[in-house]
């Protein structure tokens, strides 16, 4: 059971917050916009009703229009997502590494769109997707099989050619 910050899981500490569960929907039934960047932001988690995706360290300026709707903030996240779909993490044999079966049908369009920006998020290797386009599917190892040792040695990582490399999505696909 989560008792403190520090037993919230993951090595990035997020924001904890307070909301208003009540005036959110009071102000949404009126037709109003419920600024939740006004809520306060709690230490504890004891005080705490939400974790969010803001990395506690950099803190937010949040923007806003002239209409006060909120448009971006100069801060950074870290996913916290709500699925309303089944899931299940399973770890790796890597530590810290995990793997991910989502139970949400798709077409290979579709599969190749959330990989793509996956990777482009950082959160999913470029090779691994890559291997997943040349094969015409995505796999993991079951929880019981480990992997073997390369039986090539691995070549060393070329030299980037520039340290401005941008993401080429025409290139995925």
């Amino acid at each position: 059971m989560i008792r403190t910050l520090s037993d919230v899981p993951g090595a990035v500490r997020r924001v904890l917050r307070k909301v208003d569960f009540v005036a959110k929907k009071k102000l949404s039934d009126q037709g109003h916009a419920y600024n939740c960047y006004d809520e306060p932001v709690v230490a504890e988690v004891e005080e705490a009703n939400v974790i969010t995706s803001v990395i506690e360290a950099k803190l937010p300026e949040f923007l806003y229009d002239e209409e006060q709707e909120f448009v971006g903030g100069a801060c950074q996240h870290a996913p916290v997502l709500d699925l309303d779909i089944p899931c299940i993490l399973l770890p790796s044999t890597t530590p810290g590494h995990h793997h991910l079966i989502i139970d949400h049908p798709m077409d290979w369009g579709q599969y190749l769109n959330l990989m793509a920006a996956m990777v482009h998020a950082g959160i999913l290797e470029q090779g691994y997707f890559e291997a997943t386009k040349a094969r015409g599917y995505s796999s993991i190892r079951l929880p019981w099989v480990k992997r073997e040792e390369p039986r090539v040695p691995i070549q060393p990582a070329p030299e980037p050619v520039s340290e401005n490399i941008d993401f080429d999505w025409e290139g995925l696909f």
